[in-house]
């Protein structure tokens, strides 16, 4: 049986430490990043060679680490800090009569 060059790239997989990596950095919010950077993996792959592939795909997982941190802070209600504030600017005017006098007569 004689194999193909094209049939032994498809066949080369990823170091696995670097798989775990992106399974366990990639956000919830983006299951196609995974898909993304193994089909670059596997151009690069074809174009440079196992090495190159290998570095490039470790540099893509380690620029989505950022990414998993925001998405993570995300899921915090923003309206519940901004109901907060208001109730705090609120306090603040009743405490200063002063302020909300003057307010009030910069906005009848």
């Amino acid at each position: 049986m004689v194999c193909s060059s094209s049939s032994l790239r498809t066949m080369i997989q990823p170091p696995k430490i670097l798989l775990w990596l992106l399974e366990r950095w990639s956000p919830e919010s983006r299951p196609d990043l995974e898909g993304d950077f193994l089909e670059l993996y596997d151009y690069r792959l074809a174009e440079k060679g196992r090495s190159f592939a290998n570095r490039k795909l470790l540099r893509d997982i380690l620029s989505i680490v950022p990414l998993k941190f925001i998405v993570e802070e995300n899921k915090h209600k923003p309206v519940a800090m901004f109901s907060t504030n208001i109730k705090i600017a609120r306090r603040n005017l009743v405490k200063n009569k002063c302020t909300r006098r003057s307010i009030s007569l910069v906005f009848p």
